[in-house]
Formats: C-alpha cells, structure tokens, sequence
C-alpha cells in the first residue's frame, strides 16, 4: 500500500473500546461499518423462538460487519455483543468505496477480504454437515483460544445442540 492510501486510510479509521455485555450493534440497526477487533472478543446472534442462537464468535484480528447493511444498505439480522472489554477500530463502508474509487490499487485488499470472508462462509456452512463431535473439534481446531474464552452455554448455541450434549463430547474427545 503506498504512504498515500495508507495516510488517508488511517485518517478515516475510528477506535471503539467496550466493555464486556456491550452491543456493537442490534438487529433492525443500520452498522454501515466495516469493524477489525484488535483486543477481546464478541459474539453474533439472532432471537429464535425466545431464544439466542449464536452465529459465530469473532476474535482479534479478524474483519467482520453486518452484510445486510453494509452490502445491501438493509437493517441487520443479528446483534453483536462483546463477550470481554474489546477494542475495535472500524471504517465507515461509504469511506471505503470512496478509496476503492479513488485508489484502483486498494481493490486488490477489497477481493482478499471478500476472499477471507467467503472461505470463513464455506467453514460455517460446512459446520453443519458434521456430527457433533466433528464440529467441535473443527471449531476448537479453527479458534483455539474459544475454550478459554467462550462459556459451554455459547459454544453449544453456536453448534445448534445442548449444554449437556457439548459436555459429554468434551469428556470424549482427548486432544
């Protein structure tokens, strides 16, 4: 990335720090954001019958938004919730295609995101094609800090079974 891109993207790079049980944004929102967590971690979920389904967890390092908004300017599906105190920086999805428009060579950081996003896609819908057991150790494989990180509860929403059903995998599986 030249200095030049990097200067004005930077300029346009906001910082939020939030506290553990914050939301990041709700359903029926508008985050027009695309957001990077540097520090913590946060869940998606969406309401289902009176209960909470999670959809992934997200931790440091990786870019994530609510595609119904940021693609298709629609009010989100899930909320997003920090499941510790977290620091993320975000840019606002109109300044990004700005720079797309202004800069041809940001494109190329444009389709690796898109790229990264749709491997991360194909895991998830992958997920559900495995027994139970499979699907935790893909998940504990992928994230291994989720163990330490993520309550028994979250991780069995997450793989669509019980509490009690992610306990007696654990005490089979021997890693």
């Amino acid at each position: 990335m030249s200095p030049e891109i990097e200067k004005e993207l930077l300029s346009k790079i906001k910082v939020l720090h939030k506290r553990k049980g914050d939301f990041l944004y709700r359903e029926n929102q508008f985050p027009n954001s695309v957001y990077l967590i540097t520090k913590g971690c946060l869940r998606t979920f969406y309401h289902k019958n009176g209960k909470e389904k999670n959809t992934m967890f997200i931790f440091e390092n990786l870019i994530f938004g609510s595609t119904s908004s940021v693609f298709l300017e629609l009010p989100s599906i899930d909320n997003a919730q920090f499941l510790e105190d977290s620091t993320v920086e975000y840019v606002y999805h109109p300044d990004l295609v700005a720079l797309y428009d202004k800069y041809p060579e940001m494109e190329t950081y444009r389709r690796k995101i898109a790229e990264e996003y749709c491997i991360f896609l194909e895991e998830k819908i992958r997920l559900t094609e495995n027994t139970g057991t499979d699907k935790y150790k893909i998940i504990v494989d992928r994230f291994p800090q989720i163990i330490q990180r993520v309550s028994l509860k979250d991780i069995a929403s997450l793989m669509n079974i019980s509490q009690e059903t992610l306990s007696r995998i654990r005490s089979d599986i021997r890693f």
